[in-house]
């Protein structure tokens, strides 16, 4: 920050503006929902990328492991779900706070 600055408040902002407090959560709410289904997306292009790779070589089937180009299909299964889920936990919270946007 620079020196003799004042740091900005967005509710002096809006009051100085002449807009109630409603439109400042209606600017909140909505700049939540945009960050988290920005994070979702994010987490879903992790989850569709997301490969785990076989811990023997390739061609010996062990097991309900399946040799998938390399890769582990139970293992990537695995991975990919734990990364849907986050993305899908993210997703929620931003339709709940654009929600709150339109509702406000």
């Amino acid at each position: 920050m620079w020196q003799g600055s004042t740091p900005v408040d967005l509710r002096s902002f809006f009051y100085c503006m002449g807009f109630p407090m409603v439109i400042y959560l209606r600017v909140v709410a909505n700049s939540l929902a945009a960050l988290f289904a920005i994070f979702a997306a994010a987490l879903w292009l992790k989850s569709a990328t997301a490969r785990v790779p076989l811990p023997r070589p390739a061609g010996l089937v062990e097991g309900p492991d399946m040799d998938v180009g390399g890769y582990s299909f139970v293992g990537t299964a695995a991975v990919r779900d734990k990364w849907n889920r986050r993305a899908a936990t993210a997703a929620a919270i931003a339709a709940a706070c654009q929600g709150l946007g339109l509702i406000l």
